[in-house]
């Protein structure tokens, strides 16, 4: 299981309050084609003016099997979320730990380790620029801002916005629109996913997922409280790759 299909779907899932208090703690199932391979759980707190997520993800596939750990928290800004730091570790067949520091909406600092250049990661990739350090926000804090937007809108403008995403290690764009009616509990939005900057163009998962219309998520219909999303699926070089929630 690819850490960065991982990211990609945690990415593409949260919330806050007017007062700093545990807000979310919400379980999800990681399926492959149908086949329970992961659990996850996130959890969220917040203030008028504050943020903090957690996300926690155990995976496994026939003889693979790892964990996954991402951090975010930062300021809300006219309503919309401003990360100060995010944090992420992943752990399998062996560990990385990335950190990405901003201020202001830029990336100021990315520290991995270990360091990519140890493994050969940079050749035949599209090296992060500076000007891919500029006005993004971390998967978390992208995924919470989207929230926010749909939590106030109706099934009619549910599916609208784009995010610029820095993982540390990658930068893609997000953009949403409607791709169902849907029912009368759910509103369900098809995802465009672009590259950027950070992964090998020849890939073929990177290519199959920026081609891709597959790519959805579901969100209950807005009461004007924030919700996280019901369910997330996307193609993955092994099947289809999804993500339920469960409480």
């Amino acid at each position: 299981m690819h850490r960065a299909l991982l990211t990609f779907a945690l990415c593409l899932g949260l919330a806050t309050t007017a007062q700093a208090t545990p807000l979310v703690n919400t379980a999800y199932e990681l399926r492959l084609d149908g086949l329970m391979v992961g659990t996850a759980r996130v959890t969220a707190e917040g203030g008028a003016d504050t943020y903090r997520i957690d996300v926690a993800m155990d995976w496994w596939v026939i003889f693979w099997s790892g964990t996954l750990t991402a951090h975010a928290e930062g300021q809300l800004v006219k309503e919309a979320p401003r990360p100060d730091v995010y944090r992420l570790t992943s752990r399998g067949s062996r560990e990385r730990r990335v950190e990405v520091a901003f201020v202001k909406g830029d990336a100021t600092r990315i520290a991995v380790d270990p360091p990519l250049d140890d493994e050969g990661w940079v050749q035949g990739r599209v090296p992060l620029g500076p000007t891919d350090l500029r006005a993004v926000r971390d998967p978390l804090s992208a995924i919470l801002a989207h929230a926010i937007r749909a939590s106030a809108a109706s099934p009619e403008t549910t599916c609208r916005g784009s995010d610029a995403v820095l993982t540390g290690l990658s930068h893609f764009d997000l953009a949403l629109e409607p791709a169902s009616a849907g029912n009368r509990s759910e509103v369900v939005c098809r995802v465009h996913y672009r590259p950027v900057a950070g992964h090998k163009p020849d890939s073929i998962w990177v290519q199959r997922l920026a081609a891709s219309d597959r790519i959805l998520v579901a969100f209950d219909r807005a009461d004007g409280t924030l919700r996280l999303p019901r369910r997330i699926s996307l193609p993955s070089l092994l099947g289809e790759l999804t993500l339920d929630r469960r409480s």
